[in-house]
């Protein structure tokens, strides 16, 4: 087998490592970008309404400590 035939299954390996990776960078910008908010006095609802996700699984999942533990991290409560 030639480098050249191996690369479509490579990209499928690669693929979802790259979806959780982005993933969790979508999680963890929350806080930042919560902060900088704040700071800059955008409107909250354009916040709510791009991290709708996150704000579901901090109400709906055991992810409520971590989440609350990491936006704390940020002066954020």
């Amino acid at each position: 087998m030639t480098n050249r035939e191996s690369r479509p299954r490579d990209a499928w390996v690669i693929f979802p490592i790259v979806c959780l990776i982005a993933a969790a960078l979508y999680v963890l910008s929350i806080a930042p970008v919560a902060a900088a908010a704040e700071v800059l006095d955008l409107p909250r609802d354009s916040v709510k309404r791009v991290y709708a996700p996150v704000i579901w699984l901090h109400d709906h999942t055991p992810l409520r400590k971590p989440l609350e533990w990491y936006m704390a991290l940020w002066g954020l409560h």
